[in-house]
């Protein structure tokens, strides 16, 4: 019984030291805290981080509305071109049954085409500023931008005159300018999306 108790003191014994004898020399307790929180200071550096947002200036309470205007022409543009196939479409319904008179929603749906075609032109110039550079793709896409209001509004003209030569006049130019928006479209969406956007989700089989 004396056995059994002396050989269970010293296991207790030699459990209680097994920690301090497994860490030898190593710093621990205090010491390894210190070393740890050392060693993530270096890891994240937020002090310099920090300096810099103490010293940066609040934000001003006016906010410069010339950057809205910059970016308002990717939402512009959307407009114009929604009116245009729908006035291009109305005319060929008008075409196939006179009887619907639809020449009138087309005069309308162009005037409005015209006016925001006109707005989303000018806010292609003043998102990119007078800048005239630029790839095949630019090129085309401002250019192209820049004439179809003048179009538009030709169409739109053409339109509020009833006489039927100048109603074939119109149809010929709504195709065409309808073609021409439909590429406008595609042009910015590779200018906004990159190149080959429309297809980059295909693989090749």
């Amino acid at each position: 019984m004396r056995q059994m108790v002396a050989l269970l003191a010293m296991a207790c014994a030699a459990f209680a030291l097994s920690p301090a004898i497994a860490h030898g020399d190593r710093p621990h307790g205090e010491a390894e805290a210190a070393l740890v929180a050392g060693q993530q200071e270096q890891e994240i550096p937020t002090s310099d981080h920090a300096a810099v947002l103490a010293a940066s200036p609040e934000p001003a309470e006016t906010s410069d509305w010339s950057v809205v205007f910059e970016n308002l022409h990717p939402a512009a543009v959307h407009f114009p071109i929604a009116l245009l196939v729908a006035a291009a479409f109305t005319e060929a319904l008008f075409a196939a049954k006179p009887d619907w008179h639809l020449q009138q929603s087309v005069r309308v749906m162009l005037w409005l085409a015209a006016g925001g075609a006109a707005v989303a032109a000018i806010l292609g110039w003043v998102h990119t500023g007078l800048w005239t550079g630029g790839d095949d793709v630019m090129q085309r896409h401002r250019w192209v931008g820049t004439a179809l209001p003048f179009f538009m509004l030709a169409l739109a003209w053409i339109a509020s005159h009833p006489p039927s030569s100048s109603r074939r006049m119109l149809r010929a130019g709504l195709a065409i300018t309808a073609v021409l928006v439909v590429l406008q479209a595609f042009w910015g969406g590779e200018l906004g999306h990159g190149s080959g956007h429309l297809f980059a989700g295909i693989q090749a089989t």
